[in-house]
């Protein structure tokens, strides 16, 4: 079983110890329901916690460049699109027009991104801010509803 499975697993676990309202149950059936998409995830080297922290840009010929991403912290080896699914929480995932600017900068046949597997990780790091960082900060928990919400109507509209 892999860090994944289990962890959506203490999720199980904390819905049915606690009282959890309809979204969190949803979310969870949805996790269940959708583990099989990660198997099919593709792997490399992630930040793991992808915010604009770790964004390193210069200004050059008049215009600004990325210039590299950088996390010492927590950079290790895992599925892509956990850092995708973090730039989604911390920026697209509320704004659509920046979103399509974001994928237009891409060929078409180089975007191999599945985007239930997205909305999967969007899920599971909604449940992580309302279940285990819920007590680290308990502006986690309405955080995490939110970008649960979000996610799924992001998810119907697919």
């Amino acid at each position: 079983m892999c860090k994944i499975e289990k962890t959506v697993e203490y999720y199980n676990n904390y819905i049915d110890k606690n009282d959890a309202p309809p979204l969190l149950i949803d979310a969870i059936h949805f996790l269940n329901n959708n583990l099989s998409h990660i198997n099919k995830s593709v792997y490399g080297i992630i930040l793991y916690d992808f915010n604009d922290k770790h964004i390193v840009i210069k200004q050059g010929k008049g215009k600004w460049n990325l210039s590299a991403f950088v996390d010492l912290e927590q950079t290790c080896f895992g599925y892509l699109y956990i850092d995708i699914a973090w730039l989604y929480i911390n920026t697209l995932l509320d704004d659509k027009e920046l979103e399509k600017s974001f994928w237009a900068g891409y060929e078409p046949e180089h975007l191999n991104f599945d985007d239930h597997t997205i909305c999967f990780f969007l899920v599971y790091f909604g449940m992580e801010l309302c279940t285990v960082l819920r007590r680290i900060n308990v502006n986690h928990y309405n955080w995490g509803l939110s970008i649960i919400e979000k996610t799924f109507n992001r998810y119907h509209s697919l």
